[in-house]
């Protein structure tokens, strides 16, 4: 395997607000550490079934609210 394929095979298999520091694994979106957060498990973040998080469910759907919140301002200001 060559390796553009190893990183997107990487990047199906963790989840995208995954960010790692020194001091451990940390959620992009709460900015906080994994293991400070109440009932998350690292398994889900590093495996291919992070989508069950909650958290990452949280983040999509604010990212379409927001997408939408655009096209409309944009349409609005037309």
């Amino acid at each position: 395997m060559n390796m553009e394929g190893m990183m997107e095979m990487k990047d199906n298999v963790r989840c995208p607000n995954l960010q790692g520091s020194p001091k451990g694994a940390i959620c992009s979106v709460l900015n906080r550490f994994i293991r400070d957060i109440e009932d998350t498990d690292i398994r889900f973040c590093m495996g291919r079934r992070y989508e069950v998080c909650y958290i990452y469910v949280l983040s999509l759907r604010d990212m379409a609210l927001n997408s939408i919140g655009e096209g409309i301002e944009s349409e609005t200001a037309s």
